[in-house]
């Protein structure tokens, strides 16, 4: 069973790191680096600790080896790279609502909280664990359970491209975690309350994953078009005047997601007035407009009121 769990941390890495190549922003990435960092920093502390369990002889050790004792360091490098010359967020830009930012935050702290207990303090974890587990596989677990300390940076960076890379990763990892457990149904402890409480919990975060994702992503689809429909009909130059200017397209739901900052300028009226005031008709003590208004001719032959017509 921890191999396979293993296996699915593996799997939703390399979709991660496979995304990292050919991402061109720094936002959608950023928050699964220090997840990364501490996943293989902990695994080689655990190494060290455990170094008399291992084969040496085999070549995959030294391969494992070799992995957790340069990772953090790269993977560190590359995140404060790439913090340097980030670009700072647009102002309307889709963003989590205060409340999903508090269930995906409070998610990522217990899963830190318990991946951290499982490490430092495995003789407590163990008897109640749903599948045997020796020292060395407790603590590999709980720095599997470290990869969920990821859902704490939204109360960094609670804007939702922030946030997708993170969910696509869960929706691969959860799901085959899921069918370890099935596959392993035999090495599980039914008797066992963390069984029970941690396969209800896998199914609700797969769940609530796939509910935040397409709502979420509908939302975004659709503030993007709202925007591209605003500068079809923003003239070219009110559009480059108001380019930095922040707005807010939309009334996003106050739970679930939200947008930028408004504007501290008051929101211009784009309504046309109604077609019975543009068309309003003339009274009679009107005069008419200007004939220089049509075409060039002295002031002294400008039209006067011609009373009989406005009769």
């Amino acid at each position: 069973m921890t191999s396979m769990v293993l296996a699915s941390a593996y799997l939703g890495g390399a979709y991660f790191f496979l995304r990292v190549l050919v991402e061109r922003h720094w936002n959608a990435i950023k928050i699964g680096f220090p997840p990364v960092i501490l996943f293989a920093g902990l695994l080689g502390v655990a190494t060290v600790m455990h170094w008399d369990v291992f084969n040496h002889r085999h070549a995959t050790f030294w391969i494992w080896a070799a992995l957790y004792f340069t990772t953090p360091f790269l993977v560190l490098w590359a995140w404060l790279a790439n913090r340097r010359i980030a670009g700072s967020p647009l102002a309307d830009e889709l963003r989590l609502g205060p409340q999903a930012r508090l269930i995906i935050g409070m998610i990522g702290l217990l899963a830190l909280v318990q991946g951290l207990i499982m490490f430092v303090a495995p003789q407590l974890v163990m008897p109640f664990w749903p599948w045997s587990l020796t020292p060395l596989t407790c603590r590999v677990v709980g720095a599997i359970f470290c990869l969920g300390s990821a859902g704490l940076g939204v109360f960094a960076d609670p804007r939702w491209s922030s946030v997708t890379m993170l969910l696509e990763v869960e929706m691969i990892m959860v799901p085959l975690m899921l069918i370890a457990a099935i596959r392993a149904l035999r090495e599980l402890h039914p008797t066992r309350v963390l069984t029970w409480l941690l396969g209800a919990g896998f199914v609700a975060i797969l769940i609530g994953s796939i509910y935040f994702w397409v709502v979420l992503t509908a939302r975004g689809a659709f503030d993007q078009s709202q925007k591209n429909r605003l500068r079809r009909r923003t003239p070219s130059s009110r559009r480059c005047s108001e380019s930095n200017a922040p707005r807010e397209l939309y009334s996003a739901p106050r739970w679930l997601a939200g947008s930028g900052p408004r504007s501290s300028r008051p929101a211009q009226n784009l309504t046309p007035p109604p077609a019975a005031q543009q068309s309003a008709p003339r009274s009679r003590n009107q005069s008419l407009p200007s004939a220089s208004a049509f075409w060039p001719v002295p002031s002294s032959w400008s039209l006067t009121r011609c009373r009989m017509c406005l009769r």
